[in-house]
């Protein structure tokens, strides 16, 4: 019992750094997004999005991850950057 709780406390340890760096690519998204509205560029940006994915399957596969899990994790991401930018954009108006 005491390895697993060990183990669990490794988890949690990643998953608050997890936490962190998605925190800390928000930031950056914000930073992207008053950039974007300076310059009026469109929010979505289809070609990026898809090289971006291409890469980070291809890390997966290096990794051993499930591609499916992999897809819909930064699907999600890749959306709340999206969102993080419009917000921006409509707090600036």
């Amino acid at each position: 019992m005491d390895e697993i709780l060990e183990k669990r406390r490794k988890i949690d340890k990643i998953d608050l750094n997890i936490l962190a760096l998605l925190a800390k690519r928000e930031r950056i998204a914000s930073e992207i997004g008053c950039r974007k509205r300076k310059t009026k560029m469109f929010i979505k940006d289809t070609a990026r999005e898809k090289e971006a994915m291409r890469i980070r399957i291809s890390n997966a596969r290096k990794y051993n991850l499930s591609v499916i899990f992999v897809k819909k994790l930064f699907s999600l991401i890749f959306k709340q950057s999206r969102i993080v930018q419009e917000n921006v954009q409509r707090s600036s108006f």
